[in-house]
């Protein structure tokens, strides 16, 4: 048997292994990206952010899901303050008859009233 030949088969040896590995990885890491965050676990991330900056809520959902990468933690702390950042819009510019905010209810209890005394 060639040198060169078990030279190659360990070295592609090597190479199936770490690819396996990665592989492994990645699925991990996305089924508990899946799963997603508890609202104790959204609300932790977004106290630390707001006080300690945006570092300290990505690391504080790190040592929640250690099984998560610091790319998945990035990810999912910005989507959090992207949705955060929609809640507060909506409430702020909601539209009447969403029922989103209670300057949008008064304006429904307006119009219900204003129907009831026309009828």
């Amino acid at each position: 048997m060639d040198r060169s030949f078990l030279y190659f088969a360990i070295a592609f040896g090597i190479i199936l292994v770490l690819w396996a590995f990665y592989l492994w990885r990645d699925f991990y890491s996305s089924k508990s990206k899946r799963r997603g965050l508890s609202l104790e676990d959204k609300a932790a991330a977004l106290v630390m952010g707001e006080n300690e900056g945006a570092q300290a809520g990505i690391l504080e959902i790190r040592k929640r899901h250690p099984e998560l990468t610091v790319n998945d933690c990035k990810v999912l702390y910005y989507r959090l303050l992207e949705e955060e950042a929609r809640a507060k819009y909506r409430v702020k510019n909601a539209k009447p008859g969403t029922g989103v905010s209670g300057r949008s209810n008064a304006e429904l209890q307006k119009e219900k009233q204003a129907r009831e005394h026309l009828e």
